[in-house]
């Protein structure tokens, strides 16, 4: 593994050269579309919490950047340089799956509070706040609710945004990918001192691995009020997507934790093979789970449950065809007052 530090601290004399307060961590690759606004956001980030002396260390770990990539990033480097109030490390490494690079970042960083911004989402500086406070008052694992935007394609011909706001859906007690922890949390560092980092093997589910662990979940949780961000749902993001293979981590993780009636279909064959080279986390599966999920007749189950799912969404069209409507003819805020549908940007 080829591994560059290379690191720039606040220069502005209104600072003192003080250790970070906050470290947000981000994973790019191919990420070149995204990188000019995302660097505006970081500026904008550490510019509105900067009268709160709240001090801001933004570790950017790129995959295989591109020599354009590289170069924005050196270009925000030098503009945090200048603004202060903000460090940015970037750490140029070879490709490898997200939760290796939140490891990466994790370890580099030096802030007592530690969260997560994915290179194509928003994060507010009022969440930021709330949950540094928070954890300096005992809290070790902060959620927050969050916007949404679901860019899609009616009838997959005719683009069109929707935007929903998330509330807090973790809910430690319970084991289920239904309750998992959202993309904006933030915690405290002696938090992965107990709970150890991330498991670098997966590839989509690796945060919902974490939040399940028993230490994470006995942990002293506090939900923010504050909306976090602006999460951005489009073809590029690596969960909720339906992939297969997220189906195969969310049991991997469930079975991690001996939740045996919570697994779904998989594919058999991957999920065999996931399991039994790294997933098992020395877990023995009963035989009736091993069968359910890799025995006799498990792919004719992984299929129809797909066409179940399937189905369901096609079911979703009439309404999603009157959401259109109601959207782009501007009858929403009347229908609103009235009653009949919920305001744009109200949970759904």
């Amino acid at each position: 593994m080829v591994c560059w530090v290379v690191c720039w601290g606040p220069g502005n004399n209104n600072y003192m050269v003080v250790s970070p307060h906050i470290s947000l961590i981000t994973s790019a690759y191919r990420a070149g579309r995204f990188l000019e606004r995302y660097t505006s956001h970081v500026l904008q980030l550490a510019e509105a919490l900067s009268p709160k002396k709240l001090l801001v260390e933004v570790v950017i770990v790129l995959n295989e950047p591109s020599p354009e990539e590289r170069q924005m990033i050196e270009k925000l480097v030098a503009n945090a340089h200048e603004t202060g109030g903000l460090t940015v490390l970037p750490i140029f490494v070879e490709r490898e799956t997200l939760y290796a690079s939140w490891n990466r970042g994790i370890q580099a960083s030096s802030s007592p509070v530690i969260g997560f911004w994915n290179v194509d989402d928003v994060r507010y500086p009022e969440a930021l706040n709330e949950g540094y406070q928070l954890i300096g008052q005992g809290c070790d694992l902060v959620d927050f609710p969050y916007a949404v935007v679901l860019r899609e394609k009616w009838m997959g011909l005719i683009p069109h945004e929707r935007h929903v706001t998330k509330p807090i859906n973790y809910r430690p007690p319970e084991i289920s990918h239904r309750h998992c922890i959202g993309p904006f949390f933030l915690c405290s560092r002696r938090l992965f001192d107990q709970a150890g980092l991330f498991d670098k093997h997966f590839r989509i589910s690796g945060d919902l691995d974490w939040s399940m662990r028993p230490s994470v979940r006995g942990c002293h949780f506090c939900p923010g009020n504050q909306v976090a961000g602006t999460f951005f749902h489009h073809g590029s993001n690596l969960s909720s997507t339906l992939n297969p293979r997220e189906w195969v981590e969310i049991n991997t993780a469930l079975l991690r934790q001996r939740a045996w009636d919570r697994v779904q279909p998989a594919p058999p064959d991957e999920m065999r093979e996931v399991w039994q080279s790294w997933g098992n986390n020395g877990v023995e599966l009963p035989a009736e789970i091993e069968a359910q999920l890799w025995g006799e007749g498990a792919a004719e189950r992984w299929q129809s449950w797909r066409r179940e799912r399937r189905w369901r969404d096609i079911k979703q069209l009439p309404r999603s065809a009157a959401r259109f409507v109601i959207d782009h003819t501007g009858l929403r805020p009347l229908l609103a007052r009235a009653g009949i549908v919920r305001a744009t940007g109200e949970s759904q």
